[in-house]
């Protein structure tokens, strides 16, 4: 069996509790051997304070090797498994390739599409244990803006894509990261919409953001109190543009003053992705030689569009799509 790395083996050792009730696990990278070191990571390392001061049973993942072993991954997805509520903060050099995020170990040289599996840790499997507990899950990657040695296929950043239902996300550099988690997003009776409107700069919150419930236990408010609620959360909701927040507005107020231009977004943001990609192209206003010039050069690439005919067909479209796996985005199969 392969060796353990010693420092997740140290993580490893003494973890066993019968039920993390709360539980909080902090993956967090930044000695790097051969990319940036990451500035501010103290920061993120720090919050294991108010995390257990919020209640968390809190576990630490620290400065991973590409020796990471099947054994550790089990253990990984133990932890998880027996979260009921849950935050997961990743911290350290993010990269894409095949359309999903990778967090890089510390030795990663310069990953390329054929070494990612052994120099990066997938980040699909956090975001997969999130969608098990909608309303009760966040997910924060703090990711520095750094110069970093990557090879073909690999793109630098973070992207907050295919977000589960219920799972809220957190990104940006580590210091406003930390902040936001210390400071509002763990403040009980605050709710979550009121955080992110104040979030600091460079931090941008996804995906589950309700109107009127806290993030903790008894984080909830009681709006039927608050003057001019009706004004507050159609400001709220439009400061939000999500569906979450148009919804929430309707549910309270189905024939109020902005229920007209409410249900106008909840039916814009309401489209399927495949529809929005398809929208996105139509918005291009592509011409009969422009799409026959994109088949030329796809069929050059290689990727085989059944002929150059300006018409995007099937095949034309199983190009696009392949294409776009090859480069680490969306696959579509429509074009931007």
């Amino acid at each position: 069996m392969k060796r353990i790395f010693a420092a997740f083996l140290m993580v490893l050792a003494g973890l066993s509790p019968a039920r993390a009730e709360d539980l909080a696990l902090i993956v967090s990278n930044d000695f790097y051997q051969h990319q940036p070191r990451v500035a501010d990571a103290d920061r993120i390392q720090a919050l294991e304070y108010n995390l257990r001061q919020a209640g968390f049973v809190v576990r630490r993942v620290s400065n991973s090797r590409s020796n990471f072993s099947e054994s550790g991954g089990r253990e990984l997805s133990r932890m998880l498994d027996e979260a009921d509520r849950l935050v997961v903060v990743i911290s350290g050099h993010v990269v894409r390739a095949f359309g999903q995020n990778w967090l890089l170990h510390t030795d990663a040289v310069e990953p390329n599409v054929f070494t990612i599996g052994r120099a990066a840790l997938p980040l699909r499997p956090f975001f997969a244990a999130a969608a098990d507990r909608p309303g009760d899950a966040v997910i924060a990657v703090a990711a520095p803006d750094a110069g970093l040695t990557l090879g073909p296929g690999i793109q630098r950043g973070f992207r907050a894509d295919a977000i589960p239902q219920g799972v809220t996300v957190v990104s940006g550099p580590p210091a406003p990261v930390a902040g936001f988690i210390a400071g509002d997003l763990l403040r009980p009776g605050l709710p979550l919409a009121s955080a992110v409107a104040s979030a600091p700069r460079g931090v941008e919150v996804q995906g589950y953001i309700p109107i009127s419930r806290g993030f903790l236990t008894g984080g909830s408010v009681d709006l039927g109190r608050i003057v001019g609620l009706e004004q507050s959360l159609w400001r709220l909701a439009q400061l939000l543009d999500s569906l979450d927040g148009y919804r929430e507005y309707l549910d309270r107020f189905p024939n109020g003053d902005f229920a007209f231009q409410a249900r106008q977004r909840v039916q814009a943001l309401s489209i399927t992705p495949e529809d929005r990609a398809r929208l996105d192209e139509q918005a291009l206003g592509l011409s009969r030689n422009q799409r026959r010039a994109i088949q030329r050069g796809l069929t050059l690439l290689g990727f085989d569009t059944g002929g150059v005919d300006g018409i995007l067909g099937r095949r034309s479209r199983g190009a696009i799509a392949a294409w776009q796996r090859s480069i680490g985005v969306p696959d579509t199969g429509y074009l931007t």
